[in-house]
């Protein structure tokens, strides 16, 4: 057995008797956050999570789409997670039974399969499960990186039955683990980079009263929208090791989808590493006596949140936590100050409006470069008409 199949095995072994001492308190929403920002996007909202406690598994978040995902075991130096479909909870909690009572994992496991063939003990066809590792850092509840491994179980599977080697080859290729048994699974691995925040992170600074933003400073100004809208909440987020945001949502509701939203965002590179931003291929407008960069989008959902780990998905998960609902056509305009040079802090507002109430879809926009200019022009003009920036007097 190759070394690196070696690796895999303790860690798929540890996650099947993951107990000790923690549960929830122990856990931080980074580690949470984390642990769900593996599955991918559509599975995340309604996902079960579950913590090791010395008494067993606790239940911290209740689901709704037949995932469960196993936090990390607190104490060490390590964080390794796991998720799975709930077809295989009654083979992993036999399994994990088994370990507690002492048997090493492949005389847990050929116990395990017998039962399997026996039919006492449920096994599913096809599901699909993971499971992640990596080395936390210093002054981080989050690691740097994560080697994070899919597998599909397809029980007593074979190299012949399937025409997948069961030799680990290349990275990210996929090969045959445990043939021939009851846990047999194809497998393949990537190498994550967590974008989640870290406990670096600080909380929000800006002060909101009704829908009244007062900020300090970056920028020190007072940014005030239509009062009609509902503030909603703010979230503190870490988009990179040296990248920090600060959101902030304001919507007009009809029950709980929005129809238009303000989302705004302070961000900086509180460390002054990383590339200063740079948003030279847009235009620039004046809004209330500063410069700001436009850009003009119209997307699904999908678009709103963009690639896992951003602030766009971030913004997504947050409104979706509340129980607020994109529509299926969104348009946005988004608005970008840069409040240093080198810019590296930025204020950023984006403002979206569904397109039902306009009655076209995406689809019809793709065709129609007329009719989405002049939606630009309405959009711009929606976005403008209910906000103004003043700055704040002096301090004496």
């Amino acid at each position: 057995m190759k070394a690196a199949t070696q690796t895999r095995c303790s860690l798929f072994c540890a996650l099947l008797a993951a107990t000790g001492a923690g549960g929830a308190s122990a856990q931080s929403a980074a580690q949470l956050d984390l642990l769900v920002s593996l599955l991918p996007p559509d599975l995340r909202g309604g996902v079960r999570v579950v913590v090791p406690t010395a008494a067993g598994l606790e239940v911290v978040r209740e689901g709704s789409n037949r995932f469960t995902c196993v936090a990390d075991t607190p104490g060490d130096d390590r964080f390794i997670v796991s998720c799975y479909h709930e077809s295989l909870g009654p083979f992993l909690d036999r399994m994990r039974a088994l370990r507690a009572s002492g048997l090493a994992g492949s005389a847990a496991r050929e116990r395990t399969c017998a039962e399997v063939s026996s039919g006492r003990l449920p096994m599913p066809k096809r599901a699909y499960n993971l499971s992640a590792s990596g080395p936390l850092v210093p002054d981080s509840d989050v690691p740097d990186s994560l080697l994070v491994y899919h597998l599909l179980q397809i029980p007593f599977a074979t190299e012949a039955s399937e025409g997948i080697t069961d030799e680990e080859h290349v990275a990210g290729q996929p090969w045959l683990h445990h043939a021939g048994t009851c846990d047999a699974h194809i497998m393949w691995s990537e190498t994550k980079t967590p974008t989640v925040r870290s406990a670096r992170v600080q909380e929000p600074s800006r002060t909101v009263h009704g829908t009244t933003i007062t900020s300090d400073s970056l920028p020190a100004a007072r940014l005030v929208f239509d009062s009609t809208l509902s503030y909603v909440g703010t979230q503190a987020i870490m988009l990179s090791q040296t990248t920090q945001a600060e959101q902030h949502f304001f919507l007009e509701l009809h029950g709980n989808r929005i129809k238009r939203l303000y989302w705004v965002q302070f961000e900086g590179k509180g460390s002054g590493l990383g590339r200063p931003y740079d948003y030279s291929s847009d235009p620039t407008i004046e809004v209330n006596g500063r410069d700001f960069h436009v850009n003009y989008r119209y997307y699904p959902p999908s678009g709103f949140a963009g690639r896992a780990g951003s602030d766009g998905d971030r913004a997504h998960e947050f409104l979706r936590d509340q129980g607020y609902e994109l529509g299926a056509d969104l348009m946005r305009v988004r608005l970008v100050w840069l409040l240093d040079d080198p810019p590296l802090n930025e204020l950023m507002i984006i403002y979206v409006e569904d397109l039902e109430e306009r009655g076209v879809t995406v689809a019809e926009l793709r065709g129609d470069s007329n009719r989405w200019e002049h939606l630009q022009g309405d959009l711009l003009r929606h976005a403008l008409a209910g906000m103004r920036i003043e700055p704040l007097p002096p301090m004496r």
